[in-house]
């Protein structure tokens, strides 16, 4: 990262409330954001995507994007189970 700091980039999307937003629409307006500067690599890491709502609802923007992407499927201690591209 030393040796190349311009191809290493990092953007942050924190999810921050607006006004009378609530935590969940912060986080909604967050993913929709992310998704809408057309990553180049994206990692999905979750236990459990179909049961999840955020992530699910960002992994849905993102194949309507026509961005693919990779789930990284994680126990809860965080050991990695499978990776697949979808």
């Amino acid at each position: 990262m030393e040796r190349w700091p311009q191809r290493r980039k990092l953007r942050r999307y924190p999810a921050t409330p607006e006004g009378t937003e609530s935590w969940g629409q912060a986080a909604a307006r967050r993913n929709a954001e992310m998704v809408a500067a057309k990553p180049h690599r994206v990692f999905c890491v979750h236990t459990n995507l179909d049961a999840s709502k955020g992530s699910a609802m960002t992994s849905d923007m993102l194949k309507r994007a026509g961005i693919r992407f990779h789930l990284v499927t994680v126990t809860q201690a965080g050991a990695v189970v499978s990776v697949e591209e979808r």
